[in-house]
């Protein structure tokens, strides 16, 4: 690992401790499998189609989007395809101390919900 850490698995014995000053423990992570609804999809298309009536303009389409949503498993045990609308600013540094939401981003997914619930379950 170099930088004069010595590195360990798990939590450091009290041995480890007394040994060595400086520690880092390794991380193992435990994920989700990626899951991807193609761009061409009904859903897909769908969900593009409400947002722009909604706002008025095509929305930003990304291919793939990282994070620690597991939608593998939703995938999985209902077997239906998904679509996520992120509505976050793209300085909010979500999970961290300084996570913000700015409230017109709020709004718009307020009125994104909205439009999507109106176009699945017509009055």
């Amino acid at each position: 690992m170099g930088r004069g850490y010595h590195l360990v698995k798990g939590e450091p014995t009290n041995e480890e401790r007394a040994r060595y000053d400086r520690l880092a423990s390794l991380v193992t992570l435990r994920g989700s499998t990626a899951a991807r609804t193609p761009l061409d999809a009904p859903l897909a298309a769908w969900a593009r189609g409400v947002l722009q009536e909604t706002f008025g303009a095509p929305p930003i389409v990304i291919r793939m989007m990282g994070g620690s949503v597991p939608t593998d498993k939703l995938v999985g045990a209902l077997g239906i395809p998904f679509v996520i609308i992120p509505l976050v600013n793209g300085d909010n540094n979500q999970h961290t101390a300084d996570e913000n939401l700015r409230v017109g981003h709020y709004l718009d997914g307020v009125k994104t919900f909205v439009g999507l619930i109106r176009k699945a379950y017509p009055a």
